[in-house]
Parts: C-alpha cells; sequence; structure tokens
C-alpha cells in the first residue's frame, strides 16, 4: 500500500468509522442490575465494563457506587450505603463485608 492509500483510508476510517451511542451506553449501564447469585465484585467489575463508552469522565466511580445502591439485590447492603454515603471503594468493602456474614 502506497503511504497515500494509508492516508486516505485513515481519513475516510475516521470519519466513517463507527460511532458510539452514548445514550445506548448509558442505558445498558442504568439498567444492569446485580444479578441473584452474584458477588459484589464481579457486579462492579461488569459496571466498570459498562462504562467504558459512557463518557462519564470524573463521575464514573461515583455513578457505579450510585447504581450499586439502587440496583443491589441486598436490602442490607443498600441500606448501610445510603446511611453511610461511602465512596466507591468503601462501598465495595461494606458490600464484601456483609456478602461474607451472610
Amino acid at each position: 500500500m502506497s503511504l497515500m492509500y494509508m492516508r486516505t483510508f485513515m481519513k475516510l476510517e475516521t470519519h466513517f468509522g463507527d460511532k458510539v451511542n452514548v445514550v445506548m451506553e448509558r442505558h445498558k449501564f442504568f439498567k444492569r442490575c446485580q444479578a441473584q447469585d452474584e458477588s459484589i465484585v464481579n457486579y462492579v467489575a461488569v459496571l466498570r465494563g459498562l462504562t467504558k463508552f459512557c463518557e462519564f469522565g470524573n463521575l464514573t466511580d461515583s455513578l457505579i457506587r450510585d447504581q450499586i445502591v439502587c440496583c443491589t439485590n441486598n436490602v442490607k447492603i443498600q441500606e448501610k450505603l445510603l446511611i453511610k454515603n461511602p465512596s466507591l471503594t468503601e462501598a465495595i468493602e461494606i458490600a464484601k463485608g456483609i456478602e461474607l456474614t451472610q
């Protein structure tokens, strides 16, 4: 391939390449609830993966935390997180602790 062809191809790829539908990606994120037998660690990993194309920026961790609060399948975890107002890291540790005791 010639250099000119490669440059033209790259410009076309940039212009016509797949565009991410941010609304769809955010919809997937906000609709994802914790599965019945899913650990909090796995749930957070899935949520983090879903944020890849959501363009949340510096809100990513707080939105993951909020999603845990809204969509966990464990009422005790939800109640504790609502009372504590933790960071994402603290929320994960609280949830793991509750999972271990149950």
